[in-house]
Parts: C-alpha cells; structure tokens; sequence
C-alpha cells in the first residue's frame, strides 16, 4: 500500500467516527443546555441638571474684521480690535437641596491652528495672525484653557475681543480667513 493510499485510508477512517460523534450528540435533549442560554446585563449612569445652554446668536458666529491699512499695522503691531460675545442662557446651577449641581466655575478653551501662540489665519495675506482676548485681558493661546469663570446667575455673557497681529516683518496685504471654535468646560 502507498503512504498516498494509506493517508486517504485513515481520513476516510477518521471522518467515519467524526460523522457518529456527531449524530451521538443530536440526540441529546435541549434541556441539557438551557442553563447556558441565561445571561444578565448590568448597567449604571446617573442624572445630572444641565449647565447652561449656549445662545443661537453664540454658536456660529462670523466677525467682519473690516479692512486694516498696512502701515499702520506694521507700525503699531496689531489691528483694531473686534468685540464678539459668547451668551449661556437657561443655565442652573443649584438644583436643590437634594441635587446641588457640582460646578461653581466655567472655563472657555478655544481650538484653532497655532501661529506662535495666536491663531492661524488663511488667504493671500502674510505675516499676520488672529489673537483672541478677554475683556479683562487674559489673552487665549490655541487649545489652552482661559482662566476660570465664576458662576453666579443664570444668564452669562463672556466678553472677548479679536484683532490682528503681526507675526514677523514681512507683511503682505491679501484677504484672510479663519475658523475658530470653543469648547465650555464646567467645573
């Protein structure tokens, strides 16, 4: 007998009593393995009141910067400054005796393109780059938390202010753009 033969003879043999093992477990009964078919999910979450929502006026908005004069700007190093708002309204922040809400403060960070600290503006125009400060000051550096806000009512307005400055000594006019968004953090 060939080693081919003798293979093809002991898997012939071998799929031969695989095929009776198998008919042997179908006639067992289902009941047998019922108790495998149980399961359990467990979950768990909680319930919060809301902090406050942001204003339709405040979640797209579009600054007209106007248009700068290039000396001047080179000059004084930056733009005129553009005032915009972020208003939360219907916020709560005291739910109760039994639900007293966790955050006392809020914190604006916002996201945009980095230019050496200040925020990337896209367009024909060199040299300039977006800075975005508070009324008080503080100036906001791309994906960096502004210093906290203290909540105290339910309707809230963050005053900031955006201008242009120059980033080197090449200046050239053009038209620019930007996109900038914000995220609120509640603390």
């Amino acid at each position: 007998m060939t080693i081919m033969t003798r293979c093809m003879l002991f898997f012939c043999l071998l799929s031969t009593v695989l095929a009776a093992q198998g008919s042997v477990q179908t006639s067992i009964s289902s009941t047998e393995f019922d108790e495998g078919l149980t399961g359990r999910v467990s979950m768990q979450g909680s319930i919060m009141s809301k902090a406050c929502d942001i204003a339709m006026e405040s979640h797209y908005q579009s600054v007209e910067m106007g248009t700068e004069n290039i000396k001047q700007l080179s000059r004084a190093g930056r733009g005129m400054a553009k005032s915009f708002s972020i208003h939360l309204v219907d916020c709560s922040f005291d739910a109760g005796a039994v639900l007293n809400a966790p955050w006392h403060y809020l914190q604006v960070t916002f996201e945009g393109a980095d230019d050496d600290g200040l925020f990337t503006v896209s367009g024909g125009t060199r040299g300039v780059a977006l800075e975005i400060s508070e009324k008080g000051g503080d100036i906001a550096r791309p994906g960096r938390p502004m210093p906290f806000v203290t909540i105290n009512n339910d309707d809230i307005r963050l005053d900031y202010e955006l201008r242009l400055r120059t980033t080197n000594n090449n200046l050239q006019p053009g038209d620019y753009s930007s996109v900038i968004k914000y995220r609120i953090d509640y603390f």
